[in-house]
Order: C-alpha cells, then structure tokens, then sequence
C-alpha cells in the first residue's frame, strides 16, 4: 500500500499534467523519455544515489498514481461530483 503525496512535488505535478492535458485537449499526455529528463522539464534538480532527488520524487510520483480523488464542482443550485481515475504512467520508446 502507497502512502498519501506530500509536499511540493505532488502538486507541481498535478498542475503540470492537468495543464498539458487542457492545453493539449486530451486525458493522455507525453511526457519526456526518462525520470530525469521529466524532472528538468519540471524545472526540478536532478540528483542520484540513495539520498538523491531523483528517489525522492519517484517515490511521491508512486504515492500520486495510486491516490484516488474525487472532485466536487459546486454551481448555484447543483454539485457535481467526479470520480478521477487512477494516473497510470507509460513508457514509450523512442524509436528513431
């Protein structure tokens, strides 16, 4: 069992795939080939070893795709509520 995403992060995270995904109007976005290469287009150091940043944030990226969330949306006379699905992360190769 995972624990619960803290910190800062999580939430950087978050508003960056919820931000690709609007801008690109779609659930499914890329994201760069490798761990390392994602955490600096995050803007991220990246860093090994075992007290290295990059355990550190696979570690909270593993918390944050086993969260379930639901959202609720609020208007004047309804809620709504959304089940989010479960963040599942793909490796693709890239082929040249």
């Amino acid at each position: 069992m995972q624990g619960i995403p803290y910190g800062a992060k999580p939430r950087l995270l978050m508003i960056h795939l919820c931000t690709a995904a609007k801008l690109q109007k779609s659930p499914e976005i890329e994201i760069a080939h490798s761990m390392s290469a994602f955490m600096l287009d995050l803007g991220l150091a990246v860093t090994g070893g075992k007290t290295g940043s990059i355990g550190r944030f696979k570690e909270q990226l593993n918390r944050l795709a086993a969260t379930r969330m639901q959202l609720l949306f609020q208007d004047d006379d309804k809620v709504s509520m959304v089940n989010a699905k479960r963040l599942t992360f793909i490796h693709r190769s890239m082929k040249h």
